[in-house]
């Protein structure tokens, strides 16, 4: 499972290609040949069974609003609040892919191209032209009301999560975040991460004391201390779930890193 975040004033286009391995992404399966979009700053869920490559073009809204509405004589912003997961024609999708994989070895193998000012914009320029080509004659996939607001409650409770990393947070605080039920936000959470709320808060805290232990000054620091710290008041419990997650006593975390110090 990985979280995906965006930021705010980029779109986001992620095409699923024929040989890659099933994935779910915010509780939908992707399709292969298709392209899914995002373009507001949010958190998501991506689940596969294998390990798997993240390919994902990032554009700025701004210059691909002005592209599309001199090419397409379009409405980003109209498109943008219509269905997110598009099928393209098969040569332009091809194309797309294509071209950014051609992108992506510029980058890795020959990045002195790259930092030429003309060349980066021309490339910029193909790339947004093919997309908007793939995007003009695309079939959009729908979607239900029910989903874009799963997505949205997730996206929030994440976010609420992630900005208190230290604070061991209850399910009431997610359910006020999320502004649903605790039967919504736990059915939106099975159906998303494969857990519920609680158990992935409790995941989520003994990878927070995990990463303390392994910064930890065992002269001023002790397991218990980072335990209570991350929220845990059973220390019995802390170290027998620790134990199942990590393959050892937080104590011989702590002390391994003095040991290799």
């Amino acid at each position: 499972m990985a979280l995906i975040e965006t930021a705010p004033g980029r779109v986001y286009v992620r095409p699923t290609l024929y040989d890659d391995p099933p994935r779910m992404i915010d509780g939908q399966d992707e399709l292969p040949g298709t392209l899914r979009l995002r373009h507001e700053a949010a958190l998501g869920v991506e689940h596969t069974t294998t390990p798997s490559v993240l390919r994902t073009l990032s554009l700025p809204l701004e210059a691909l609003q002005t592209r599309m509405a001199t090419l397409l004589g379009r409405d980003l912003g109209a498109m943008l609040r219509g269905p997110l997961r598009w099928r393209p024609d098969a040569a332009d999708f091809t194309a797309l892919v294509l071209l950014h994989q051609q992108a992506i070895g510029l980058a890795r193998d020959a990045p002195h191209v790259l930092s030429h000012a003309a060349a980066a914009a021309a490339l910029d320029a193909r790339i947004t032209e093919v997309l908007l080509s793939a995007w003009s004659g695309a079939t959009a996939l729908p979607e239900r009301a029910a989903q874009r607001r799963g997505d949205l409650i997730i996206s929030r409770v994440l976010r609420f999560i992630e900005d208190g990393p230290t604070a061991p947070l209850s399910l009431t605080a997610l359910c006020a975040s999320a502004g649903c039920s605790a039967k919504t936000l736990e059915m939106l959470f099975r159906e998303r991460l494969g857990q519920t709320p609680l158990r992935y808060l409790r995941q989520r805290r003994l990878w927070l004391a995990h990463r303390a232990l392994m910064a930890a000054d065992t002269r001023t620091t002790t397991v218990s201390a980072i335990a209570l710290e991350c929220g845990f008041w059973e220390l019995g419990r802390f170290a027998g779930a620790y134990r199942a997650l990590f393959g050892q006593a937080p104590s011989v975390t702590l002390h391994r890193k003095q040991t290799r110090a």
